[in-house]
């Protein structure tokens, strides 16, 4: 994928062209450059296509081609009737074009870093994350409904493992800006990790975040046994390996076998915590002991 500095640098090369001498001096002949009304229009499309970023970035180059050019003929044919048509009258049409081209790609750069910096820093997220802190009264009454009731109460404990793979971390860090510094990046992880398992999720399940600095998740499942809890965080892991590259551990631990406040229930599973690697089958582990 190409830089954005050289599509800014082609933007500009050909606004500096268009807006070159009035006159091209050609021996014999001396013709005019550019018109007056291909600059405006220029001027115009370059500024719109920028501008508007969100709308063309949304649709493919050949709309705003389309208009322009059509738009810089129709000039030419109204304005320009009684003037012979020369293979230099082409060639605004085709600097429009170019300038369209680079205009354009801005475009699709500008959208690219704002979806980026919106996945960085939470903005289209759409499964709420929940500081742990401001989650106890939640919690409690989960904790509450469990004992008095006897509805199951299971935790899911998802650790992003960054060490674990250099080259998926080094994508993404190129994907968001050099200066970005660590703790934003596990944010922009786990905000991809989330987004895409999202559709596993009830709507009475909840996510809170462990610590403000911290890589791990906590997923609280009301109403949901140990085996479920542990279906769903190997679907959450095959999930984040196969669509996003991206190893993570996860731990399972129910009330009130594992425990009966929440500290005991994240501590059980911080050490049930299992890498995303298939396991193997009891038969074939049976057959090597044997």
């Amino acid at each position: 994928m190409k830089s954005i500095s050289k599509d800014l640098l082609g933007l500009l090369t050909t606004i500096f062209v268009l807006f070159g001498p009035d006159i091209v001096d050609l021996g014999a002949y001396s013709i005019p450059s550019v018109s007056t009304d291909s600059k405006i229009l220029a001027v115009l499309s370059a500024t719109i296509i920028v501008a508007g970023w969100k709308f063309w970035a949304r649709h493919s180059i050949y709309l705003p081609l389309l208009l322009v050019i059509g738009t810089s003929l129709a000039l030419s044919v109204r304005y320009g009737p009684g003037q012979p048509i020369h293979f230099f009258g082409f060639i605004e049409t085709f600097l429009l074009g170019i300038l369209v081209y680079f205009a354009h790609s801005v475009s699709n750069w500008i959208s690219h870093i704002s979806e980026e910096l919106e996945k960085m820093l939470l903005n289209d997220i759409h499964k709420p994350i929940a500081k742990l802190p401001d989650s106890f009264d939640d919690i409690n009454t989960y904790l509450y409904q469990s004992r008095r009731s006897g509805y199951p109460l299971s935790v899911i404990v998802l650790d992003i493992k960054e060490n674990c793979n250099k080259i998926s971390l080094s994508h993404y860090q190129r994907i968001l800006l050099r200066e970005l510094s660590e703790r934003y990046l596990k944010r922009y992880l786990k905000t991809r990790l989330i987004n895409q398992i999202v559709a596993g999720f009830r709507r009475s399940d909840m996510i809170v975040m462990s610590t403000e600095h911290d890589s791990k998740l906590l997923i609280m499942c009301p109403s949901t046994t140990l085996e479920a809890c542990n279906a769903l965080a190997q679907r959450i892991q095959t999930t984040a390996k196969e669509d996003l590259d991206l190893p993570v551990s996860a731990g399972a631990a129910s009330f009130p076998t594992d425990g009966f406040t929440l500290e005991a229930l994240i501590n059980a599973a911080e050490m049930s915590l299992v890498d995303g690697k298939p396991s193997v089958p009891v038969e074939e582990t049976e057959e090597q002991a044997a």
